[in-house]
């Protein structure tokens, strides 16, 4: 008798787990749709567009009566000595800001992970930067930097030492935008590396000690080899976000002097928004995402490997 009272409850209980899957699908599926809607409008059609736009003649005020040029664009830009002198240096940017962010948010995150007083004060006047927003930053930093009224040669004059053209000179501008966009990427690097080292397993530390190793074979053996996926995924989010810095170069150079920070990003916006060519315009983007997609298919080739 109680057999077949279990057996005549067994349906409808199953029939509950089966409506409360297809609810928790239906759920995941309009997740999922919403942000398919959020990239297919705010990525690719702007993407696709972009790409449409490259092979026309169209300009800012009149985007859409362009006429069709064919590779007229990729022929002109490839040939452009300009064009190649921006892609070197923002290939040298990228590669620069990329390592100097990854060794000093490591470094801050060890820092912070032997930190024992006030630790959690620490970590947030290091993050600081991370913040700010860009635009804040660019003008932050010109306040800085600036020739005459820049806090950085008064203290300079103070001391009894000449200023430097921190804006001014091509070589200067392109290390004083380096050192800013380290300034500003590295906090993200920090927070993402001192996860990955509370991650790490205590025990590990523990049988290294007893098997004698301290200090700098502690970090070369353990900690490094625990947190480099962590790292290796990380380095390719400082390349794009490399690639992506405009605000804060466009406030401090706007591109200069004598094409010195001319990146990219800020090529696009000039060809763009100052001599009003959105077909040049957009064959540079092309042309730069054509650069990033080799990029990004190179690291996951080389971490396919690893």
């Amino acid at each position: 008798m109680i057999a077949l009272r279990r057996l005549s409850e067994s349906p409808p209980k199953r029939r509950g787990r089966a409506k409360s899957s297809w609810q928790n699908q239906k759920l995941a599926y309009a997740y999922i749709s919403a942000a398919a809607i959020y990239l297919a409008v705010f990525v690719l059609y702007p993407m696709i567009r972009a790409i449409v736009i490259s092979f026309t003649s169209a300009n800012l005020l009149a985007p859409t009566e362009g006429a069709f040029v064919g590779l007229a664009n990729y022929r002109m830009e490839l040939g452009s000595p300009l064009l190649w002198h921006s892609i070197a240096i923002t290939v040298l940017f990228a590669v620069i800001v990329s390592l100097a962010a990854l060794l000093a948010g490591v470094a801050c995150a060890l820092l912070l992970d032997r930190w024992t007083v006030g630790q959690g004060v620490l970590q947030s006047l290091l993050a600081v930067p991370w913040t700010i927003p860009t635009l804040v930053v660019g003008l932050l930093f010109v306040l800085i930097f600036g020739p005459h009224t820049g806090v950085l040669n008064y203290l300079l004059g103070r001391v009894g030492l000449p200023g430097v053209p921190w804006l001014a000179n091509d070589n200067v501008a392109f290390w004083s935008v380096c050192l800013v966009t380290v300034w500003t990427l590295y906090p993200f690097v920090m927070l993402v590396s001192l996860a990955a080292l509370r991650a790490v397993p205590s025990e590990l530390y523990d049988a290294a000690a007893v098997d004698g190793a301290r200090g700098w074979a502690l970090l070369r053996w353990i900690t490094l080899p625990a947190i480099s996926p962590t790292l290796r995924i990380v380095s390719l989010f400082m390349v794009i976000f490399a690639f992506q810095q405009f605000q804060a170069i466009w406030v401090m150079t706007e591109g200069g002097p004598i094409s010195g920070t001319d990146f990219l990003v800020i090529n696009v916006y000039k060809t763009a928004f100052v001599n009003d060519d959105l077909g040049q315009a957009s064959t540079i983007g092309v042309i730069g995402f054509v650069l990033s997609a080799i990029i990004t298919v190179a690291y996951f080739i080389e971490q396919r490997r690893a």
